[in-house]
């Protein structure tokens, strides 16, 4: 499918250097959620994508204004309970 962006940094504006990210799906749904390190989860925008039950999955930093330097660590996958 086309990639379109559920959100952009204009939306969800932070100073924070480091935050974290948690994706869900449940069902067809999928989810993207962020929050400073021990700060409240807060919703960045759902999807619904036609994709089979199992599907490769990753991360990616998509900056198209100017190069961004990006780290991803502590990355998991659960499932969900």
């Amino acid at each position: 499918e086309a990639y379109e962006p559920v959100a952009t940094p204009e939306k969800f504006p932070t100073s924070a250097k480091d935050v974290e990210l948690k994706f869900t799906r449940i069902g067809k749904e999928f989810s993207g959620y962020w929050r400073e390190p021990g700060g409240e989860w807060k919703l960045v925008g759902k999807f619904t994508g036609n994709y089979p039950e199992t599907v490769q999955a990753g991360i990616i930093a998509c900056n198209t204004a100017e190069p961004i330097t990006v780290e991803f660590a502590y990355v998991k996958l659960l499932p969900v309970k």
